[in-house]
């Protein structure tokens, strides 16, 4: 590869979205891995990072490049979900919650992310009111089978479910 760092970043890049595309996330994380080697916060490499841990359910690397993206001020909606599914899964609930409430400015919120703010709300108070999370619901789901069990998790004949979230079955 050429030296200079612009050039060599940009084609550590292209390889790296190849290998994704590819599905070789360990292949496209060693590429990302060195632009940071090159740039320490490079926004892409953190984010396309913090992407493929997720894919490989590698929670720890997850909170790792969750946290430098966070410090650039720099997350989105997805990578805020991804890093609180990350605290989620080591069984950091209250760190989760505090990580997945940051989505609320938003109008709306992917089904993905409202179930995970929905179960870490049930497991801090299974008789919580979750009605205030139907606003941001996106108008059409990818997921129609999540979105009904969101629905029927949120109403108030949702208790059972809530009870089952809450006791982790």
């Amino acid at each position: 590869m050429t030296t200079h760092p612009v050039f060599q970043s940009q084609a550590y890049k292209d390889l790296g979205e190849f290998y994704i595309y590819t599905g070789e996330y360990l292949r496209a994380a060693q590429q990302f891995e060195e632009i940071l080697n090159i740039y320490s916060f490079d926004v892409s490499a953190l984010r396309s990072l913090v992407f493929i841990y997720s894919e490989l359910e590698d929670w720890d690397r997850v909170i790792l490049y969750s946290k430098a993206l966070d410090h650039e001020k720099k997350m989105t909606p997805e990578e805020y979900y991804y890093f609180s599914r990350a605290e989620y899964e080591l069984g950091n609930y209250s760190d989760a919650l505090k990580i997945i409430k940051k989505l609320e400015n938003q109008k709306r919120v992917d089904i993905k992310a409202l179930n995970l703010w929905k179960d870490l709300l049930v497991l801090e108070n299974p008789n919580k009111d979750l009605s205030f999370l139907a606003k941001y619901l996106e108008k059409k789901s990818d997921s129609p089978l999540e979105e009904k069990v969101f629905w029927e998790v949120i109403s108030n004949h949702g208790k059972e479910q809530r009870k089952s979230i809450f006791l982790g079955m």
